[in-house]
């Protein structure tokens, strides 16, 4: 994701391990290792640390080299991602002419870089150009303009179906290819979105619509078109249409991109900074064909959003990054290597804090990451700033990620609940007011969020026939399934929906399923749900008839009328404590429905409560299958993976609270031969691990802002 912008290997080393944790007493006499040191020894999958960073040519260079050289030895970077013309400093699209100085300085400096073990790539600022902000183009620069659904034409930003652009840019990246950097780093104006001052989303320019009229065989005018694309209810054709021509312009253009480079320099990867899921999906991006256009047979690049360019709560960061960056790192091929964007603006530890970054890089350990992107200082030349005293820290953060992907835990080997996505939902979903193109986003993350934040197991999967499983499913997910399919989805797992997931069932007709016979919408400041209470009779959160907020920050009320098997559990109310309706509910001991959405912000939904009902609830549907979750915590996310015949968990305080202890539900193996990987190293357990009934202790705890890993064999 831009600035300025928010719309929005796993196998482990099986004799290794058994070695680490004492399972091969013969290997460990052999070794002489103690099992701490053996398992510090799997930390030998790389991890690295790429810099982006703007240095201008003929500014100060030289000093401003030297610093860049000093902090890349002693902060262990791995790679700079010299940033080219770069947001204050851009004109628009450079010339030819005006690349070449910013490439022969990064040529000056590259052979100083590889003499002490460090890389050199390369981040050309613009491609279609992020926002006017006043340039125009060059002479010489006969692009076609981007033109918004309103018929605005931009000044600069360019349309990508323009053969002079693409001719422009060809060139431009042959040159770069020259110097043989690393990676090429397509930035994240490769989109169709977000091109200030353009009214959001899309171009319909002279170009774009005669396309768009040869596919649909007739011509038709802009307003028509659009009023087509955004038809609310049943999606008219012309979404298909504008949907499969941003997907195959964007491929094309990232597949002549990727082979410009290979041309020159057939090493060189070419990896794609990309923003939100939820908005590329808007425009109907293949993350397949996009990043396999650019890598030219090489392995796919990535660099995942992280929610935060400066400091937010923890419990805010929490909620994000589970649905975007995991959404993002799940919708992109499974060998691509992902560096997430540690970003820092408006610059500085004004914005953000070394504590804070500290966090995001071993955060992003749930990413499966294979590194991490850095933005720490300003990108209009000041370069590397040492008094901001980013050392140690990030020296301290790499210790433990070298050991955490030493581990090789990652999103394919992850187990917890299934929150159900479709990364071609815009085709399928119904627009309400068809008015504006973000309309087409989904929300099929939500669960994510409220997972993450309430200390529960989960992972991001399609559907693709699961049966005996527990699945998650939000927003109008299910219209892009048939109806098959969603009857075999509900009948065979256990389901877990939120209100936008039921109230869509009932408009297709299906709302039976879960049995539910009608619905409707009550706002959350309408005064009819003002508090939601426990009704069942039974003790969450140490407390009996337990009440929670049904108005702050939860979106809207989804009053339902059951029929058939249902055990409502919570009772939403008026004020004067009047029933409004039924609030959280179990049909037909499968299906859990918290009957709310249409919300801007969930915060109201995160409550000690609520958290002990829903694990409650899970535990008592899902049995064996049920997730690990941590009780009594708040905004810290438990990661798990199955290694075969061992298992991880991952640990991610967001809070500012250490815990003494943690306890596990959820947890279906023994405790035996557990390992500890943290800050502090690799050790093992012992007794600071302990059974207590269906539970488990961890005695070692878990400090603020803390990331550790588990495992058990």
């Amino acid at each position: 994701m831009k600035r300025r912008e928010f719309c929005r290997d796993l196998a482990w080393a099986g004799a290794g391990l058994a070695a680490a944790t004492g399972c091969s007493s013969k290997n460990q006499q052999n070794s002489g290792k103690s099992a701490s040191e053996s398992a510090d020894a799997q930390a030998a999958e790389p991890y690295l640390y790429i810099l982006r960073l703007a240095v201008a040519p003929d500014f100060h260079e030289e000093e401003r080299l030297e610093a860049l050289a000093t902090f890349c030895r002693e902060a262990q970077i791995d790679d700079v991602a010299f940033i080219l013309w770069a947001e204050e400093l851009n004109t628009g699209h450079p010339t030819l002419q005006e690349v070449e100085p910013w490439l022969r300085m990064v040529g000056r400096v590259k052979p100083r870089l590889a003499a002490q073990g460090v890389t050199t790539s390369l981040n050309p600022w613009v491609a279609l150009l992020h926002a006017d902000r006043g340039r125009v183009l060059k002479p010489g620069q006969q692009f076609r303009l981007m033109v918004d659904s309103n018929g605005r034409t931009a000044s600069a930003t360019a349309c990508p179906l323009c053969p002079a652009l693409r001719e422009h840019l060809r060139r431009q990246y042959e040159r770069m290819a020259q110097l043989q950097p690393r990676i090429i780093w397509v930035d994240d104006d490769f989109r169709l979105h977000n091109h200030a001052p353009l009214q959001w989303g899309g171009c319909f320019c002279e170009l774009h619509m005669q396309e768009f009229s040869r596919r649909a065989g007739r011509r038709f005018s802009r307003d028509e078109f659009v009023r087509g694309v955004l038809q609310p209810g049943s999606p008219h054709p012309f979404r298909r249409i504008w949907l499969d021509t941003n997907r195959e312009t964007m491929v094309d253009l990232a597949t002549m991109l990727g082979q410009a480079v290979n041309r020159v320099s057939p090493q060189t990867q070419v990896g794609l900074m990309s923003s939100a899921p939820e908005v590329h999906c808007i425009e109907g991006r293949d993350w397949e064909g996009v990043l396999r256009g650019m890598a030219a047979g090489n392995v796919p690049v990535n660099r995942t959003h992280l929610p935060s360019y400066a400091e937010v709560s923890g419990a805010d960061y929490l909620w994000n990054f589970g649905r975007i960056s995991r959404l993002s790192a799940a919708m992109v091929p499974p060998d691509t290597l992902l560096y997430p964007e540690l970003e820092n603006w408006p610059h500085s530890r004004f914005s953000k804090s070394r504590t804070f970054t500290r966090f995001q890089i071993e955060s992003s350990a749930a990413l499966g990451a294979a590194g991490i992107t850095m933005d720490l200082f300003d990108l209009f030349g000041n370069g590397v700033m040492p008094l901001e005293g980013y050392v140690q820290p990030l020296v301290q953060a790499k210790a433990l990620m070298k050991k955490l992907r030493g581990l090789k835990i990652e999103r394919r080997q992850e187990t917890g609940v299934q929150v159900l996505y479709n990364p071609r939902a815009s085709y399928s979903l119904w627009t309400e007011k068809g008015q504006s193109l973000s309309e087409l986003a989904p929300e099929e993350d939500f669960w994510a969020g409220f997972f993450g934040v309430m200390g529960i197991a989960h992972t991001f999967q399609e559907w693709s026939g699961q049966n005996q499983s527990v699945l998650a499913i939000s927003g109008q997910y299910c219209r892009g399934l048939q109806d098959a399919q969603v009857r075999e989805l509900l009948s065979g797992n256990v389901v877990l929906l939120n209100g936008d997931a039921i109230f869509t069932l009932v408009q297709m007709g299906l709302g039976a399923l879960v049995g539910v016979k009608r619905a409707d919408w009550l706002a959350s400041d309408s005064g009819k749900p003002s508090y939601e209470q426990v009704s069942d009779g039974r003790t969450y959160a140490g407390l009996r008839e337990g009440r929670l907020t049904a108005q702050a920050l939860t979106g809207d009320y989804l009053r339902i009328e059951y029929t058939g098997d249902v055990s409502v559990h919570t009772e939403v109310r008026n004020p004067s404590g009047e029933r409004t309706g039924p609030g959280m509910a179990v049909v037909g001991r499968r299906m859990i429905l918290l009957p709310y959405g249409r919300g801007t912000g969930y915060q109201g939904l995160r409550h000690p409560v609520r958290q002990s009902l829903v694990q409650s609830l899970l535990s008592d549907l899902a049995g064996e299958r049920c997730p690990v979750f941590l009780e009594d915590t708040a905004n810290i996310a438990v990661y798990s993976y199955d290694l075969g015949e061992r298992k991880a968990l991952l640990l991610v305080n967001a809070s500012n609270d250490d815990y003494d202890e943690l306890r596990f539900g959820g947890i279906g193996w023994s405790p035996s031969n557990a390992l500890e990987v943290s800050s502090e190293g690799t050790r093992a357990l012992g007794n600071d691990v302990q059974p207590e009934g269906a539970r488990l202790v961890l005695k070692s705890g878990l400090r603020r802002f803390e990331v550790k890993a588990l495992v058990f064999s």
